[in-house]
């Protein structure tokens, strides 16, 4: 690697470093940070986000083996679709959802918990999806500064952190890039604001 690349490089990992280390400001109540990510309860919207399509169906099938593997493939799936993020290892998927899916594929909702244990798979399972839907995984190098830019404008608007995280998640959605964990979503928006102030 030649000396730009090795100074790209260390300037990017200082910039992680210092998102990590920074104080962490809050500008999201827990309603407003819980609802960015939730799922709809709604029987209509259920229906729209969730309901599996024949292609759905075959990639299902074709990528998972075992009703543990075709019910968390499914829900993988749907959770990238919306809300637009990889369920962390451990976290229980949404009960509607779970139950939504399953009962579509015909399967016992409970197999879910031995999905969750194979890690293994569940790997496997994410690398495929993110190829066959064609989205991204955020990261702190490739995305971060972006996202801060795309809300520039906004900011010399409004400092409300609902407005401008709603605005992100809305342009990381279009741009099919996978959601990031709430707290960078706050540490971008945080940001965005103080550069706004510092213009003004």
């Amino acid at each position: 690697m030649g000396s730009f690349g090795s100074r790209w490089m260390v300037s990017q990992n200082l910039k992680l470093l210092q998102i990590l280390i920074m104080p962490r400001r809050q500008i999201l109540s827990d309603i407003e940070r819980n609802n960015l990510f939730s799922v709809p309860e709604d029987k209509d919207d259920l229906i729209r986000l969730y309901t599996l399509s024949e292609r759905d169906f075959s990639l299902i099938g074709q990528y998972s083996r075992g009703m543990e593997n075709r019910l968390g493939f499914a829900i993988q799936l749907c959770y990238m679709k919306f809300p637009g993020i990889i369920l962390p290892p451990g976290q229980q998927p949404s009960l509607l959802v779970l139950n939504f899916v399953s009962s579509q594929l015909n399967i016992d909702p409970q197999v879910w918990d031995n999905y969750s244990e194979r890690a293994e798979t569940r790997r496997e399972h994410i690398l495929s999806l993110l190829s066959i839907l064609g989205v991204e995984v955020f990261t702190t190098v490739n995305h971060y500064e972006l996202a801060v830019d795309s809300l520039s404008r906004t900011a010399l608007q409004t400092d409300k952190g609902i407005v401008l995280a709603t605005e992100l998640i809305e342009n990381l959605r279009n741009k099919k890039i996978l959601l990031p964990a709430i707290f960078t979503i706050e540490t971008i928006c945080a940001e965005t604001i103080t550069q706004a102030s510092r213009s003004i």
